[in-house]
């Protein structure tokens, strides 16, 4: 439930709506509080080497091996990941 006005109305109609009941005699305990800040990434550093493909190929990536089939083919996009199409 969102932290805000009207905080235990809102709280005490919810559980009667799924309970049948509500004591709004009864002081609310906060037991979970979660907040959440966004803000604007920092722009992506692409680290490692760039990849142009084109299959049949098989690619040696730092980790991992990627066969690229024949009539599929792609390149590393500016967040180093690889991106592959099928030819037309």
């Amino acid at each position: 439930m969102p932290l805000g006005p009207g905080l235990a109305e809102r709280f005490h109609e919810a559980h009667e709506e799924r309970y049948g009941y509500a004591d709004r005699h009864r002081a609310l305990e906060l037991v979970a509080v979660r907040t959440a800040e966004v803000r604007p990434a920092p722009p992506v550093l692409v680290e490692g080497p760039m990849y142009v493909a084109r299959g049949p190929q098989a690619l040696e990536l730092d980790g991992a091996t990627v066969w690229i089939p024949a009539g599929w083919s792609g390149e590393t996009d500016a967040h180093g990941t690889l991106v592959l199409r099928k030819s037309p």
